[in-house]
Order: C-alpha cells, then sequence, then structure tokens
C-alpha cells in the first residue's frame, strides 16, 4: 500500500494521474457560479474514480422578462415574458445540478435547447403557472423529474 497521501489538496479539475486514495478531496481552486466546490476520490486507483461534492450558488433566483437564454448556475428562474426562451447548456452545470423553471406569463411558453440536449423531449412547453424541474448531467443532458 503506498504511503498515505493528503486528504485535501486544491486544483481546477479531477486528477488525471498518479495514484490517488479514497477519501481524498480535491478543492476547486477556480469555482463559478453552478460549478462544482470540489471532488472526492471514490475509488483508489491511477487516477482513481472522482466525483463532484457541492454546487456553487444552486440556490440563486432570477426573473426573466424578454426573450433570452435561461440564466446559466442559477436554480430558480421565474418568467413572465413570451420567449423565446433557451435551455443553457447541461455541461455549463456540475452533474445533479437543479434549476427550477415557473412561467407566470398568461401565454404558453415553449422552452428549447441549443447546444445541450433535453433527455425525452426538443423543448418543454408551459401554461401558464405550470412549472418543470430539471437536473444536470453535467456533459450533455438535462433530464426533467417532474
Amino acid at each position: 500500500m503506498p504511503n498515505p497521501l493528503p486528504i485535501f489538496s486544491y486544483g481546477t479539475a479531477v486528477p488525471t494521474t498518479e495514484f490517488r486514495q479514497a477519501g481524498q478531496i480535491i478543492i476547486n481552486s477556480a469555482p463559478t457560479s453552478a460549478g462544482v466546490l470540489g471532488w472526492t476520490c471514490i475509488t483508489e486507483g491511477t487516477p482513481g474514480t472522482w466525483k463532484p461534492i457541492g454546487v456553487v450558488n444552486a440556490n440563486s433566483l432570477a426573473t426573466i422578462t424578454a426573450a433570452s437564454a435561461l440564466t446559466a448556475g442559477v436554480g430558480v428562474v421565474i418568467i413572465d415574458g413570451t420567449g423565446p426562451f433557451t435551455l443553457a447548456q447541461a455541461v455549463s452545470h456540475a452533474a445533479g445540478f437543479v434549476q427550477h423553471v415557473k412561467n407566470l406569463n398568461a401565454t404558453t411558453l415553449t422552452i428549447v435547447t441549443v447546444a445541450g440536449a433535453l433527455h425525452d423531449a426538443a423543448a418543454i412547453t408551459l401554461a401558464q403557472y405550470a412549472s418543470v424541474t430539471l437536473v444536470s448531467n453535467g456533459t450533455a443532458t438535462w433530464h426533467k423529474v417532474d
């Protein structure tokens, strides 16, 4: 067994070389809104298996009143406009990032994807007061969970 390695270190991504032990944590030295706080090694190895931990600013709120892309990194989006509206790329969010979207406008609105993908549809349609909860897989796909 290798010598014990430091439990905590800093970096901008998971390691790609060197042996790593389960339980080691990399703290993100360049965090961004909706990015990850860091990563933890869950299986030792070279470089080990890493999973993200924590999401920065996951519960912020934005209100959108004109056609635009839904704000990346915002946990709750209230829409009170007629659109069109575009879903931010799933890859710009950490795996597990949750975005709640609610339509307050009397007009039924459509949210489309551009570079990202929606797991089971090309677009989301929301009637007045309807909402949807989306979860990013951290790479290319949003999943509707309600």
